[in-house]
């Protein structure tokens, strides 16, 4: 119930604030770093449990644009670009990748909200916070282990 209602308020239910984030009309899938529509054109609607409103359409990606991801994929680790780099490096990538996260919690968390019906509470507390803290914790624990610090990245 309380989630309900706490959805109610993010959508814009009569009376209440509207969403201070917009979602897209359509989104396609991201492959081999951009996104990507299928040649079937065919997509799916995700809606605000609470008011069943439609927020936007997401492509059902087809049998080509799934291979395309898988190969493009295995092409990237095959190539060692990520695979082979040294750890720090890679840590440095994912503290960085944290950071933005962690900047973006307020908008992330209304989306959530939005199209789960999940309370503000319980997906800030369980789904960002406890991730950004795993993900802090072991990121951590690599710089520790690795004293010297080779690769920077800007």
């Amino acid at each position: 119930m309380i989630s309900a209602i706490l959805v109610k308020k993010s959508c814009g239910v009569r009376g209440a604030r509207q969403l201070s984030v917009k979602f897209r009309p359509q989104y396609g899938a991201f492959i081999n770093g951009k996104e990507v529509f299928p040649e079937s054109k065919e997509f799916f609607k995700v809606y605000a449990p609470a008011t069943d409103e439609v927020l936007c359409e997401v492509a059902s990606t087809d049998k080509k644009a799934l291979d395309d991801a898988v190969n493009a994929a295995d092409k990237v680790y095959q190539s060692g670009v990520w695979s082979r780099s040294d750890v720090r490096y890679r840590a440095d990538v994912l503290s960085k990748i944290a950071v933005n996260l962690r900047e973006a919690v307020p908008e992330l968390l209304e989306l959530e909200v939005a199209q789960t019906g999940r309370a503000v509470r319980e997906m800030k507390a369980q789904v960002f916070i406890k991730y950004l803290a795993f993900l802090e914790y072991h990121l951590s624990l690599i710089h520790i282990s690795e004293p010297t610090r080779q690769a920077e990245i800007s």
